[in-house]
């Protein structure tokens, strides 16, 4: 939280349902409290517009905020009079529809002008929150950012930007257009993953504890069973409202059970199965900003579950560090299902046993796709159990290899089969552009 509120341009990114919106709102609850004057734009509500006309929309708003704090600061007739007519100008263009960027990229140093004179004259600092910017087609998105950019060049305006990372292109390095991190922005990353179970698990846990403090219900160990608790960090993903989620499903599935004392891993199952739905027109949901690209992932992924579950019976799976590099499309398009919580990096460089120098990066399945209606028996599958990642066969009499010392763990996740990204290369025309 304290770098969300320094005076730096930052991009915020993680999977929906990390807390994006949640660290931004705190963020501008703490900045309100200090002082600074603050302008929320949620991106959803300007998903039908172009982007110069979502561009003007925000004007228009930082216009209005301009003109209320200019009372406030006692600023003088002369400001009040160019400032009233530079809104009048963005209005007149909104109103005309379908202005070119070439249009309303002439406003942005009149816009500048004026902020710079309000922070000047004011001694506040302005923060844009803009939430949600993945809604913006992606292709469209550095040049929205690099409008806003443009009005917060040499003045105390600063942009707090939350999406999800690979739904969206901040930057095109030619000509440059956008935010460009290190040297314009800063990357906030929330994703919590599973590459390290054990304190995905404390994390979460410690998040439901503060709900059920906060409420006064039963104790955890009254509720959820040891076993159930795993497996809701396993069905998470390591995503907070994922985990919260499930937790309320799975309380409802286990009190449809008979005799039922506890939350069972049967029950995170059912959820977790139920929940897969959802995911899916969330999916959909975040990836329609783009046409066509929602239906070139659900393609994707349903080659990977056939991969996965059909033809190797097993549910994670590793990509080679070479065949990403040569494949860059498919891998956005992985990387983009991961985004989208249907797949779940475990670990992001493991070693080769047979080849020197050769490593790879370790997914796994989301348990939505095997789990449920769609449980299939006698595949391989990774478990989380007792803080270790477990690898069992179900309904077999097959003994489990546990990953309890570093060599075990590595020899068990090297049994994941080899996904070759090509087979994703009718599928990633869209992603090529991201």
């Amino acid at each position: 939280m304290s770098v969300a509120i320094t005076p730096r341009h930052h991009l915020v990114f993680g999977r929906r349902g990390v807390g994006k919106t949640s660290l931004l709102l705190e963020a501008k609850r703490l900045l309100e409290n200090q002082g600074a004057y603050v302008l929320w734009v949620n991106v959803q509500s300007l998903r039908s517009l172009g982007v110069g006309s979502a561009f003007l929309t925000v004007a228009l708003k930082l216009c209005d905020l301009l003109l209320s704090a200019q009372e406030a600061v006692r600023s003088s007739q002369a400001g009040f009079d160019a400032l009233r007519a530079l809104r009048a100008n963005i209005e007149q263009r909104f109103a005309a529809n379908g202005s070119t960027l070439q249009d309303v990229a002439i406003l942005v140093p009149q816009l500048q002008q004026e902020c710079s004179r309000f922070t000047l004259q004011a001694q506040r600092t302005i923060y844009l929150f803009i939430d949600d910017i993945h809604y913006l087609p992606s292709s469209e998105v550095p040049y929205f950012l690099d409008l806003l950019h443009g009005v917060t060049r040499d003045n105390l305006v600063w942009l707090k930007v939350a999406g999800i990372q690979h739904q969206t292109r901040w930057f095109i390095p030619v000509p440059p257009t956008g935010l460009q991190t290190g040297h314009d922005a800063t990357i906030i990353n929330l994703d919590v993953t599973l590459e390290h179970p054990e304190r995905a698990k404390d994390f979460l846990g410690n998040v439901l504890r503060g709900y059920v403090e906060e409420s006064n219900a039963l104790p955890l160990s009254k509720v959820l069973s040891s076993a159930a608790l795993d497996r809701l960090v396993l069905a998470s993903g390591g995503v907070p409202r994922d985990f919260l989620t499930l937790c309320a499903s799975s309380i409802q599935t286990a009190r449809q059970r008979p005799n039922a004392k506890t939350v069972g891993v049967q029950d995170v199952n059912n959820a977790a199965g139920v929940a897969g739905q959802t995911k899916l027109q969330e999916l959909e949901d975040d990836a329609a900003a783009t046409l066509g690209r929602s239906g070139e992932l659900i393609a994707s992924l349903n080659i990977v579950r056939e991969f996965l579950l059909s033809s190797e019976e097993i549910t994670y799976f590793r990509v080679d560090f070479r065949d990403k590099e040569a494949h860059s499309s498919e891998y956005r398009v992985l990387q983009a299902l991961a985004d989208l919580r249907m797949l779940h990096l475990i670990n992001p460089s493991l070693s080769d046993q047979h080849h020197a120098g050769q490593r790879a990066e370790v997914y796994l399945l989301d348990l939505s796709q095997y789990s449920g209606s769609r449980f299939k028996q006698g595949i391989h599958v990774l478990d989380f159990e007792r803080g270790h990642l477990v690898l069992k066969r179900t309904r077999s009499a097959e003994a489990a290899r546990i990953g309890d010392t570093v060599l075990k763990l590595v020899s068990l996740l090297r049994r994941a089969p080899i996904f070759d990204l090509s087979r994703l290369a009718a599928y990633s025309r869209l992603s090529e552009n991201l």
